[in-house]
């Protein structure tokens, strides 16, 4: 009686698929198990965000924002596979703020739809940060995914930084805002 043995996934096949040093699950960092049928570590990268024209550094860099105030993002996502076949569907970008206790306080998601291989799609979005917001540190966290339109496998990155939350500054009123209002070739009070 001859039976074929099921071909084993490329994450249980003592084969360094990926070409990358590293063989199957669990050394090779591209297999979430040994059933994984892709060894190749996640091929969608948040390249570069920009918030309020600051170049941002993953786990370093801190954004100053008044309460009320508009964060401007502009995010730019990589697709790393440098063959035709490898589109990403469905790619989505959240981005989220918590507080110190990582207490979820808001959040936006944005389809950015297909991502062709080996090219950068810049997306941008406001994201506004309430009046209602305490002074304080938070942490901004933004996670991008899409679905490998081969093999259905998600490919996923996440990239954080800090937003230091300061108090509204009061509106001006005409007595001291710079401005003659009036006419009267006087300069407020």
């Amino acid at each position: 009686d001859e039976t074929d043995k099921p071909k084993p996934t490329q994450c249980n096949d003592a084969v360094d698929n990926d070409e990358d040093g590293q063989i199957d699950f669990p050394q090779d960092g591209g297999c979430m198990s040994a059933q994984d049928n892709d060894e190749f570590d996640s091929k969608l990268l948040i390249k570069k965000v920009v918030v309020n024209t600051i170049n941002v550094k993953k786990d370093q860099t801190t954004i100053p924002i008044e309460q009320g105030k508009d964060l401007d993002f502009s995010v730019d996502l990589e697709n790393l596979f440098k063959v035709p076949a490898g589109i990403l569907n469905n790619v989505k970008l959240t981005v989220k703020y918590n507080d110190p206790n990582s207490l979820l306080l808001d959040q936006i998601t944005q389809d950015v739809g297909t991502i062709n291989p080996n090219s950068i799609v810049n997306t941008k979005f406001l994201f506004n940060i309430k009046d209602t917001t305490p002074v304080g540190f938070y942490v901004i966290d933004i996670h991008a995914e899409g679905i490998d339109a081969i093999n259905g496998n998600k490919h996923e990155d996440n990239f954080n930084f800090f937003m230091q939350v300061g108090e509204k500054k009061p509106l001006p009123t005409q007595c001291n805002d710079g401005i003659d209002n009036d006419n009267d070739e006087k300069i407020d009070m």
